[in-house]
């Protein structure tokens, strides 16, 4: 069996500069323009052109234009996404009946154990037919699992097709930084540079007895990861409970406005992902580890469409009403939605302000 994984390119930023013909070619980002009032807009997704100069997402909207005063921003609508993203999947289901839709902007295909130049010829046409018909552009990796399709396709960034021949796993992964193993976050990387590990051959070298003391849990998963092995199931997520994203710091930090531009952005990526697939929660949790390892969450109950704005307003008093529970450093802050209504009617709702 083959496993394709499909990312299309800058998804946001591409649809607004189809949207916006003049921004083609331009630095461009999806985000709230500082210059107009924001001072803590986050960006969304930058264009490739943008990106030359350091711009990415999650990036302040202030830093980005630090390194690219020319930078334009444009918000046209999230219906706009939503709708050039279920076109793709469309087309992605022309192709295979097996398909595991895991974002907004990609999804893993199942395809029969065919020649290598077959895959290649379908990958090829499903590249061509998106940009056909969507005129957007996506990049493509071939792999036997998901973790493989995963890795060639951010080596086929941006537009490209690139895949890993059956058999050949191991040695394909073995010059790669650890960082492209998935679940490698900055965090997990620094930990295993501290022991001298930077590529994936040395991870495998590395004894696991050791390894174990240093990431715990993570050595097994990471092991078996870094040896080719991973999941070809491609059944379609389940109903989840929460939604959640953490940040861990490499240096604790005890800058209290500092954490909150994190918590803008943790409140910005969890909103994203409650809009698009339209559930409505009905508890916010902020979680904060201390220097000390000390570990505590507070919730507050919500009542209107989770806009990132909207749960910013929860985080904050949150952390007002326990600044007793704030003295010192803080290691990892977290936001975490629950609770959720499924599949209740919204207002068309965008990602960012007006």
């Amino acid at each position: 069996m083959w496993i394709l994984h499909v990312d299309m390119d800058a998804f946001f930023a591409s649809v607004e500069q189809k949207l916006h013909p003049h921004l083609m070619t331009k630095p461009m980002a999806v985000g709230s323009d500082p210059r107009k009032g924001n001072q803590r807009g986050v960006i969304s997704s930058a264009s490739y052109e943008a990106r030359k100069f350091g711009v990415k997402s999650a990036m302040s909207s202030q830093k980005a234009l630090l390194l690219c005063p020319q930078l334009e921003f444009s918000f046209s609508g999230f219906e706009h996404y939503n709708k050039e993203s279920k076109e793709v999947m469309k087309i992605l289901k022309g192709f295979s009946e097996k398909v595991q839709i895991v974002g907004i902007d990609e999804a893993f295909l199942g395809f029969a154990d065919l020649p290598l130049n077959e895959i290649l010829l379908i990958a090829k046409n499903i590249k061509s037919k998106i940009f056909q018909i969507t005129n957007l552009n996506s990049s493509i990796g071939i792999g036997s699992n998901k973790s493989i399709a995963k890795i060639c396709s951010k080596l086929a960034k941006p537009f490209g097709i690139h895949g890993c021949r059956k058999g050949n796993e191991k040695k394909f992964l073995a010059p790669l930084s650890i960082d492209y193993l998935w679940g490698t976050g900055p965090v997990t990387a620094k930990s295993l540079n501290d022991l001298g590990i930077y590529t994936i051959k040395q991870l495998n070298n590395f004894p696991i007895e050791i390894l174990e003391h240093y990431i715990k849990s993570q050595a097994k998963h990471l092991k078996a990861l870094a040896q080719g092995y991973g999941s070809r199931n491609l059944e379609e997520r389940e109903s989840y409970k929460s939604i959640s994203k953490e940040k861990t710091f490499m240096t604790d930090i005890s800058n209290k406005e500092i954490l909150l531009d994190y918590i803008f952005v943790l409140c910005d990526q969890v909103s994203r992902k409650a809009l698009y697939d339209k559930i409505q929660p009905k508890t916010l949790t902020l979680k904060i580890r201390n220097s000390s390892f000390e570990t505590f969450s507070r919730s507050s109950t919500l009542d209107k469409v989770p806009k990132k704005n909207y749960l910013f307003y929860h985080a904050q008093r949150i952390m007002q009403q326990n600044s007793h529970l704030l003295q010192g450093s803080v290691r990892l802050i977290g936001v975490k939605l629950s609770n959720f209504l499924i599949e209740k009617k919204q207002e068309q709702i965008g990602l960012f302000p007006e």
